[in-house]
């Protein structure tokens, strides 16, 4: 008696599997044939909000986040504590302070 029931219970375990397949088969039909590939958009990148061409992933510090210039005309930081116009002009007049040292002979820049 046994051996019927075990028999009757693999069949079932079967007849379950091939019906799950079935099914499995024909949801993924029926769903493939109602997505139309001309309507799923394609992915890419959003615009920058601000106008820029950032790459993605970089996003600008918050307000409260950014350094600003030490000598105090609010521009953002480029280096040493100043900004691009403050940071090349102290840079000119170390230059000169140097050539006037050197008697007039300008260093070359050292990398």
């Amino acid at each position: 008696m046994t051996a019927i029931r075990e028999s009757v219970e693999e069949l079932a375990d079967r007849l379950a599997l091939a019906v799950s397949e079935l099914v499995t088969r024909k949801i993924i039909s029926t769903v493939s044939e109602s997505i139309r590939t001309a309507d799923v958009p394609i992915p890419h990148s959003p615009p920058a909000t601000n106008g820029s061409h950032k790459r993605p992933g970089r996003k600008a510090l918050p307000p409260e986040l950014k350094k600003l210039c030490s000598k105090g005309d609010g521009k953002p930081v480029l280096a040493k504590g100043l900004c691009r116009a403050d940071y090349y002009a102290a840079r000119r007049k170390l230059k000169a302070r140097e050539a006037l040292k050197n008697g007039g002979a300008v260093t070359p820049p050292q990398t």
